[in-house]
């Protein structure tokens, strides 16, 4: 599991920066944990087969639903699928229309060291801060299904998320 600095940039140059606990893995599996600045989870995303849940904990609410580009693009900003996302972050080459990725170290798979997904005027930045073991078993990770306790909404529901913004260090992204 990578720790991450992460910028989400849209389309109007509004940013926000954030700490985020990364884990995936091929084909298409991802957990991210989006953290407050003092270390609260505000948001999950969770994908794997093909299904995507994004969860607000503070709501107890989570949005779930197919994880194609179309529902991708209204959680990242950038039109690619789920596979898509999690190849280009583990350094497999992805193409398609509207959006680019630049993986540092590329060549290489894993986590990145660096990581840059641009489209539609969005943009994701990452940079790994550590590595850590994962210390939940990752058949529960990846999966696409909302955590137990949670109101249940279709992902088509889910309005744009206010993230945390924490301040960035020097040379941050």
């Amino acid at each position: 599991m990578g720790v991450y600095r992460a910028r989400l940039e849209d389309a109007s140059g509004q940013s926000r920066r954030f700490r985020l606990l990364l884990y995936a893995t091929l084909p298409d599996r991802i957990h991210g944990e989006v953290l407050s600045p003092v270390g609260t989870t505000e948001l999950i995303i969770d994908g794997g087969g093909g299904r995507v849940a994004i969860t607000q904990p503070r709501k107890r609410v989570s949005y779930a639903g197919d994880a194609d580009a179309e529902a991708m693009e209204k959680v990242l900003g950038v039109r690619l699928s789920l596979e898509q996302l999690v190849q280009g972050l583990l350094g497999h080459e992805v193409t398609g229309v509207g959006y680019s990725v630049e993986r540092r170290p590329a060549g290489e798979t894993g986590l990145p060291e660096s990581l840059r997904i641009d489209g539609s005027g969005h943009s994701l930045s990452l940079r790994l801060k550590s590595s850590q073991p994962l210390r939940v078993s990752t058949s529960t990770l990846g999966n696409g299904e909302p955590p137990p306790d949670m109101e249940v909404l279709p992902l088509t529901d889910l309005d744009p998320v206010e993230l945390p913004d924490d301040s960035p260090e020097d040379g941050d992204v």
